[in-house]
């Protein structure tokens, strides 16, 4: 299944929070029917971290990173905006992963 992010969100800069998890929702719809998705980004002009955690790092929470390596797949998105996501992804893998020892670590900071 390929969901075209700026149909999802119907702008070309995929900033908010709000907006991120509006594409979680499309993604997970299509995950439960154990499908592979293919995320567009062509038309989107600007990523921030809050949309890339809302929409993907939060997938973590639900699925195992070899799944997602497995059933998704990003297209038409820049080396600047992959960057950031990697940064994203490693923070969510170390969250999910220990979220009571991440919790508490940050209550201590």
């Amino acid at each position: 299944m390929i969901i075209k992010v700026f149909s999802i969100i119907d702008k070309v800069h995929a900033v908010s929070t709000e907006d991120g998890e509006k594409l979680y929702r499309k993604i997970t719809e299509n995950f439960e029917m154990s499908q592979v998705v293919e995320l567009n980004f062509d038309g989107i002009k600007l990523i921030l971290s809050a949309f890339l955690n809302a929409s993907i790092g939060q997938l973590y929470s639900r699925y195992e990173s070899s799944y997602l390596q497995q059933h998704l797949i990003l297209s038409h998105i820049s080396n600047e905006d992959l960057t950031t996501l990697k940064k994203v992804t490693d923070r969510a893998k170390e969250y999910f992963g220990d979220r009571k020892n991440f919790e508490n670590t940050a209550k201590r900071t």
